[in-house]
């Protein structure tokens, strides 16, 4: 699962999403592999996933933080 955004100008990140993917009981967050946090660098956000539990699958995108307005975003996926 890869989210992706193109972020306006400035020293560091400006506006910051959170990829986020829920299934049996567990999460990942993107570029965060099993590890809890965040990534607060990035404006490409991935969560590769080996052997993910069967099932149903939640898929997260959320704000932690916009500076200046309404952030475009792209998803794509791929299951193996």
């Amino acid at each position: 699962m890869t989210l992706v955004w193109t972020d306006p100008a400035g020293a560091a990140l400006q506006n910051d999403l959170d990829l986020v993917v829920r299934a049996g009981g567990q999460e990942r967050h993107g570029n965060m592999g099993a590890g809890p946090g965040f990534d607060r660098v990035n404006n490409v956000e991935q969560v590769h996933w080996r052997d993910m539990p069967a099932g149903e699958a939640e898929v997260v995108v959320s704000a932690h933080r916009i500076t200046r307005f309404a952030q475009p975003y792209a998803v794509a996926w791929r299951v193996l």
